[in-house]
This record gives structure tokens, sequence and C-alpha cells, in this order.
């Protein structure tokens, strides 16, 4: 006697579920991973934008300072008279603006921007030597967005520090004015 048997064709509930919940644990997951990667890639688009602008940054205010004849610092701006260029470092916001005139002139010949990061804290100073400028740059504490609590791993990181001597390429020794515009 031969006996049929009948084979299931299908799935209970239970496996059913226990797929559905697998698979949506992974995509979760998966999601998360992906996000996290796309937050940390905006993050360090923005490190290297900021990093790009402040080696422009160093190397214009460097090759600045060195054909100067004159240069005046406060805590604002610096100052620096080329020949018959007068040339002006500010920091505007999260930007360091360099502008270019003409002596005598009100009109600006060129400007260049330098972008910062959003932390940064530019300070110029002169009191270290006499003819020479130091540039600091800083990114301070940043804000949690979410609790709005200080975070201590980023606390004050020196970005750059840059010391430059006016008038060097010229031979000459000259003296930086500490102005108080």
């Amino acid at each position: 006697m031969s006996r049929i048997q009948n084979k299931k064709s299908g799935s209970s509930l239970v496996e059913m579920m226990v797929v559905m919940t697998v698979g949506s644990t992974l995509l979760v997951l998966a999601m998360g991973w992906i996000h996290q990667s796309f937050r940390l890639a905006s993050l360090m688009r923005d490190r290297e934008r900021h990093h790009q602008s402040l080696m422009r940054l160093s190397r214009q205010f460097r090759d600045d300072a060195h054909v100067a004849t004159m240069a005046t610092v406060n805590d604002q701006r610096v100052t620096f008279v080329i020949e018959e260029t007068m040339i002006q470092y500010h920091v505007d916001g999260h930007t360091v603006a360099r502008l270019e005139r003409k002596n005598g002139e009100k009109a600006i010949t060129s400007q260049d921007l330098f972008g910062l990061d959003s932390y940064a804290d530019v300070q110029w100073d002169a009191s270290q030597l006499p003819n020479w400028i130091s540039l600091n740059v800083q990114r301070g504490r940043r804000l949690h967005r979410s609790t709005e609590k200080m975070d201590h791993a980023e606390d004050a990181v020196c970005d750059l520090s840059l010391r430059a001597g006016v008038g060097r390429h010229l031979g000459k020794s000259i003296e930086v004015q500490k102005g108080n515009e």
C-alpha cells in the first residue's frame, strides 16, 4: 500500500513574522549606518574647506607681511602698506576679508574672502616681537544642537598659528604699529 503524502507548499505565520522582524531590523540598522556616513562625509567636507581656506589665508597673509613697508595692528584688523597699495585684513562674521585699495582712494581694488568654521576665533597680535605679526585661529567650544550643552571634547583647538616678519623681503626691520581704531 502506498501512502500519498501531502507536502506543504507555504510557510506558517510564525515563520513569516520571524523573517519580517529580522528583515526590518537589518533595514533599520542599514539606514542608521547610511545616515551616519552621510553626516561624517559632510563634516569632513566642512573641515576640508576650513583647512583649505586657512592654507590660502596663511600664504597670502605671510606674502603681504613680507613685502610691506608699514603695518598697523589692533584687535579687529591688520593693515599693510605695500608701495602705493593699502591691504587690510579684518574678521567679518565667519570670514576673514582681505581688502586691497590704492592709497588715497576709497574704492576697493580687489577683495578676497577666507571662509572659516563657524566656531573659529581669529586673533592678531604684534606684542611678542617688534617687527612680527602673529595670526592665530582657534576653534572654540561647540554646543550640542540637541542638548544645548557644551561639548568638552572640542575645547579650543588651534587650527592656525602663524608669525610673519614685516618687511622681511625688503631687507628692512620695520616696526609694527599698534592702533586703537
